[in-house]
Parts: C-alpha cells; structure tokens; sequence
C-alpha cells in the first residue's frame, strides 16, 4: 500500500515537473517573437513617421542628452532609497548603496527579458541573500512595489483628470478612454484604502469568493496562499512603520515628478515650446501605454509608437514624440549597461538565462 502510495506521489511529482518544463518552455519561445514584435513595430513607427525627420529632431538634444542621463540616474537613486526603507527594521547589513546596485541589477534583467517584474524581483532576491533573509527579500521587495504601484495610480489619476480637463477639446473617444483610466485608477486606490484602514484583503477576498468558479483565471487562484501573504506583509509594514510608509509614497511620488522634469527638457532640447501641464499629462499616459504592454521586452517599440499617438492627440508633430521616446530610451541604456556591469561583477549573469524561462 505504502508502495503504491510512492508511487502514485512519484507520478505526480513527474507529472508537476513535466508540466513546469512545458510552462517554461513555452514562455521562453515567445521571448524571440515579443522581441521581434518590438523591432518590427519600432521600423514600422521609424518609416510612418520619417527615419531622416526623427534623426534630425533627436541631432538637436545634443550634449543636453548627459542631463536626461544625470535626471534618470537620479530617479534611481530616489527609488534605491524607497527599497532601502521598505526593508524590515533590524537587518543593519542592507544599506542605500545595497539598495542601489540591487535596484540597477534587478532593472537590467527585467529590461532584458520576457518576463520582466518577475525576473527582475528574483534577481533582487538573488543579489540580497547575503543581507536579507529570503522572507526579508521577498517583504522588501512587496513593500515597495506596493508603494510604488499606489504613487502610480496616483499619478496616472491626476494625469487623466488634467487632461480631462484641461487639453482635450472635442475628442470624445479620448474622453471615454480617460473615463476608464479614472474609474479603473479608482478602483485600485479605494482598494488599497480599505486594505489600510480596515485591514481588508481584496484579492484573498476575491479568492475566497470567486476563486473556486469555473472561469475565473487558474493562474491567479493557484497563487492564492501567495497572495495572502503578500497582503498580510503590506498591512504589516503599514500598521508598523506608518510614517515610513506615507514618507515612502512621498519619494515614489518626487521619481514621477522628476519624470516629468525630464520630459519638459527632453521637449525643449527638441526645440518645442513645452508646458509643464502638458509634460504632466504626457507621463502619466506614457505610463498606462507601457504597462499594457509589459510583455514586450524594455517596451521596444511601444514606448515610441505609444508616444506618436499621445503627441498627435495633443497636436504635436507625432515625430517629436518618437524622438522624445528615443531619448529617453538612450538614458535607459545607458543605466541598463550599467546594471549589466553590476551582474558580471557579482556573478549573476546566469540569472539573465534563466528568467528568460521561468513562467508568468
């Protein structure tokens, strides 16, 4: 009977395993066409616009680029110090500049491959395991991820409302997509709210009541325990450390704002006449068109195409916009290869390889 009961466990453990590798490899034979997707879209977008127009808009920038270079690099440095406070008190061996080259380390990966976030987050957790334990990791890594969606939500929200406002005329297909984004960002910010102040867990919530029913996504109620103890963390590091955790808001909130800075300077080094309200909006629409589209690897292509439509519905030459993408793409290089230089020196490089694999 015991014989039999290996058995039948043996034959689950394989079959587990077997679908695992089959997940694995499936992700990893997308990666090439995502990638190829992005090349394709970006020549397509080069080619509508004008490869010689967008050439000669990005010539202008000129050594103004090491100021996009310097704004960025001082963006990760702010989000350095947020995963620096969203560690558990008492690990004194994790320090900024820990927190930095984990941050630039972890952004280079996520950059380079499929899977993005999730290869990115474990190659943080790779990189700390000499300073955090893995649950210490794994607390920061959700703290301030957490923080840092909310500050975002926050953002795209007033972006949308200052747009609804202030820069669309008559386009109603615009105004209803801003109807939704406002709805959808209200949506996550009440979330997180009563998750706050009345300790309520949305997704375990959700779980417990829809979790179970035919249709609702596997992928999500296999995670469930997951989940929970990610929102069990959240509300941990809140009702504990409060002042860190509005302070942390505070910083996510000045890195959106130094993303606006650099798109008003990326704007006139281009030779437009730029309006901080408009630099405002630009970002935050930026922000909702990159996320849609995660999957593609460093959002190639994306970033440019999605930049086109927001200059066009702002009545802007749609190959300024492209322009600006590029530049800022260039100062995302710059700190990718930085990031690279981080994994070769700390004998992670292998982590590239293998995230490229691991499932959604």
């Amino acid at each position: 009977m015991n014989d039999n009961n290996l058995s039948i466990e043996d034959s689950a453990s394989r079959s587990g395993s077997e679908n695992h590798k089959k997940r694995k490899f499936r992700w990893a034979s997308l990666q090439p066409f995502a990638i190829l997707f992005g090349i394709a879209l970006l020549s397509v977008i080069l080619y509508l616009v004008g490869f010689k127009t967008v050439v000669e808009t990005i010539s202008r920038v000129g050594w103004g680029f090491l100021i996009i270079v310097f704004i960025h690099g001082v963006r990760h440095l702010l989000r350095a110090f947020c995963f620096y406070l969203a560690a558990p008190s008492g690990t004194g061996k994790f320090g900024v500049w820990d927190a930095m080259t984990t941050r630039l380390a972890g952004e280079t990966v996520g950059v380079l491959t499929f899977t993005g976030v999730m290869a990115s987050e474990t190659t943080k957790t790779a990189l700390l395991k000499k300073k955090l334990t893995i649950a210490e990791s794994l607390a920061t890594i959700v703290v301030d991820n957490m923080t840092y969606g909310v500050s975002v939500i926050i953002f795209i929200l007033s972006g949308a409302f200052l747009m609804f406002d202030v820069l669309v005329g008559g386009h109603l297909t615009l105004k209803i997509v801003l109807v939704f984004i406002i709805i959808l960002m209200f949506a996550g910010l009440i979330s997180f709210i009563l998750m706050c102040a009345y300790k309520f867990k949305p997704m375990t919530s959700l779980l417990k009541r829809q979790g179970h029913k035919k249709g609702f996504p596997k992928f999500i109620s296999r995670k469930k325990s997951y989940i929970t103890e990610l929102e069990n963390d959240v509300l941990h590091y809140y009702e504990n450390h409060r002042t860190k955790f509005y302070l942390l808001l505070l910083i996510n909130l000045l890195t959106h704002l130094s993303s606006v800075v650099e798109v008003y300077l990326v704007f006139q080094l281009l030779g437009a006449t730029p309006f901080i309200t408009t630099s405002y909006v630009i970002e935050s629409l930026t922000k909702v068109v990159n996320f849609m589209f995660s999957f593609i690897p460093g959002n190639l292509g994306v970033s440019e195409g999605g930049a086109a439509v927001i200059f066009l519905s702002l009545g802007y030459a749609s190959a300024t916009g492209v322009a600006l993408a590029l530049v800022r793409r260039g100062a995302v290089l710059f700190w990718t290869f930085i990031g690279l230089l981080i994994l070769m020196a700390r004998g992670l490089t292998g982590v590239v390889k293998k995230d490229k694999t691991e499932p959604v």
